[in-house]
């Protein structure tokens, strides 16, 4: 929240979901980047499924952080740049206490992955490798829905690949994944933040984490800007609104 000279207004901005403010976010990415996923030599259908399932594996868990990272969104359109990362906003207004509630279902969370998913799958599948050796490759239309729920997503994907190489053949169309991720716990409690502080009342932190224990909510205040971040203890992930 910032307070400026007489004609101005106090501009209060609530930024949305995001996964930085550590290093280890910074070494998660590099080593993700220098992971490499093995190429077969020869193709089945077996093969082919193992192949594309774990690039798929590979890209949900590598679009969970960029979503995240980016404040709720695959490529954000309203937001505020932090630490090199442009993060949505989730609540904006003009005035001394409110601000306008703007955050997104969590539907519309799951969709952004899915989308993050789709964007990222062609740098991991090498087809490229595949045409030296002499394969052909027909491509169909990726489709894909995705269930985020507090403990986990779940994606359903349809990607029909048709690969042929002389009397070998191999076609695979539908995939599933499924991880375990605290997104959807920490996007419940996020919701209830900003649903606070658009009344105008700030979010009683302390009350909220004695009942709480397994939770680590801090609150910063950045110019001109109000960050709450929200970790579970038992892992890594921080989100931050």
């Amino acid at each position: 929240m910032i307070k400026q000279k007489r004609a101005q207004v106090t501009i209060f901005i609530i930024l949305g979901l995001v996964l930085l403010l550590s290093m280890g976010i910074f070494i998660y990415y590099t080593s993700t980047a220098e992971e490499t996923i093995s190429i077969p030599e020869e193709i089945d259908q077996a093969t082919l499924t193992a192949y594309v399932q774990s690039c798929l594996d590979a890209t949900t868990e590598e679009s969970i952080q960029k979503v995240a990272a980016n404040g709720g969104m695959n490529k954000p359109i309203f937001y505020k740049t932090v630490g090199g990362k442009n993060i949505s906003y989730w609540c904006t207004g003009e005035g001394e206490e409110q601000c306008v509630n703007t955050a997104f279902l969590k539907e519309d969370l799951a969709e952004q992955i899915v989308e993050g998913v789709k964007q990222e799958l062609p740098k991991c599948l090498d087809f490229h490798s595949f045409e030296q050796q002499g394969y052909t490759i027909q491509e169909g239309i990726f489709e894909g829905s995705a269930i985020l729920t507090e403990t986990g997503i779940d994606l359903t994907i349809t990607y029909p690949i048709k690969m042929k190489k002389e009397d070998e053949e191999a076609t695979v169309e539908n995939f599933r994944v499924v991880q375990e991720t605290t997104l959807g716990t920490l996007y419940d409690i996020a919701v209830q933040i900003v649903n606070t502080e658009a009344t105008g009342t700030s979010f009683d932190i302390v009350s909220y984490i004695t009942n709480h224990t397994n939770l680590i909510i801090t609150k910063q205040r950045p110019y001109p800007s109000i960050i709450y971040s929200i970790k579970a203890k038992k892992n890594d992930l921080t989100l931050n609104i």
